[in-house]
């Protein structure tokens, strides 16, 4: 029931303005249309049932109500469309009539239209054309006084107002020129002033320069006279730590050989004791056999064997086994002198 009052209230707000303009044209259309909206509304009722029972479950005959309100509805959708493509021909064919119509008019007055308003703004364009030039003209006098003089209306001034207001821009701008001038000129002075201070402090800088070069110089010259003066210590303490140290190399090495010498010697010490000690030993035995001998020999062979064990015993003694050369020769004569007296014994 809603969709039915909805769809009249729609259509009357679609034909009220056409009501207003045509009233029998537009009570004509809604005859055509009228069978349409019967049906719907017919069709309607029947729709908010099925909607209804079909809240309740679904059964085959509702879906068969359901269909065959459907194909209802779209035989009067189509037989509505095929009404409007109807009814909109003919209007369709006034609407290209109308517009052709206006075509030629408006085609045939444009031209007309063009010419007269030549003819008709011929004075205002001769003014216009005469306020352009004078634009141009004042534009060019006054423009190295006024910035963008074409956006001001010196063409539409009075003569005594744009002489006037030409009068005034050049004498402000000559004044400003003067100002700016005598600014310049101050710049420029303060720029030679500037100049001037800075070339003084330059000089001024290249003395303390040159001041600190020389210092620096000095400076140099001191610490490399100290340099060179702890170097000569340095090198001299060097020498003398060489010297010491090759002094007692020296030393060490003399003590080196000074014991490697009493090694040495110790070494043919020791060989000589040992040898004396087996020379003794064999001379203990030679002895002992020789007293054993000497038990058996006679008093003639007694003598003769120790003379013989004395020669042996002058001739074993090595050369300088002796510190004293004399006591060496008193030794060999007293031993000669014995041997001597044994032969002479005998």
């Amino acid at each position: 029931m809603e969709t039915t009052i909805t769809i009249k209230k729609q259509a009357n707000e679609v034909l009220n303005p056409f009501l207003i303009r045509n009233k029998s044209k537009a009570l004509q259309l809604a005859l055509v249309f009228k069978p349409m909206t019967l049906a719907f509304e017919a069709a309607a009722k029947e729709i908010e049932q099925i909607k209804k029972d079909y809240e309740g479950g679904f059964t085959k005959e509702i879906g068969e109500r359901a269909r065959a309100c459907r194909l209802q509805l779209v035989t009067i959708r189509t037989s509505t469309e095929k009404l409007k493509k109807e009814e909109k021909a003919e209007y369709l064919l006034a609407t290209k009539a109308i517009d052709g119509l206006n075509n030629i008019i408006k085609m045939a007055t444009t031209l007309d239209e063009r010419d007269l308003k030549e003819i008709e703004t011929h004075e205002l364009r001769a003014e216009a054309a005469k306020v352009e030039k004078l634009q141009s003209e004042r534009a060019d006098k006054i423009r190295d006084y006024a910035e963008d003089p074409e956006v001001l209306k010196l063409g539409e001034m009075d003569p005594d107002m744009f002489e006037a207001y030409y009068l005034m821009k050049k004498n402000k701008s000559d004044a400003k020129k003067a100002a700016d001038a005598e600014i310049e000129t101050l710049r420029l002075q303060k720029l030679a002033e500037a100049e001037a201070e800075r070339l003084a402090q330059a000089v001024e800088n290249a003395k303390l320069k040159a001041e600190a070069v020389k210092q620096k110089a000095k400076q140099k010259a001191i610490d490399e006279e100290r340099e060179a003066k702890q170097k000569a210590i340095d090198d001299k303490r060097e020498a003398e730590a060489a010297e010491a140290a090759a002094k007692q190399k020296a030393i060490d090495d003399k003590r080196e050989a000074e014991a490697a010498k009493e090694r040495a010697a110790a070494l043919v010490i020791a060989n000589k004791l040992k040898a004396i000690e087996e020379e003794k030993a064999k001379a203990i035995e030679e002895k002992k056999k020789k007293s054993e001998e000497l038990a058996r020999a006679s008093d003639e062979q007694k003598i003769q064997l120790l003379a013989n064990e004395l020669n042996m015993i002058v001739a074993s003694l090595p050369e300088r086994e002796f510190s004293n050369i004399r006591t060496e020769a008193q030794i060999k004569f007293n031993l000669n002198k014995l041997i001597s007296s044994l032969y002479e014994t005998k």
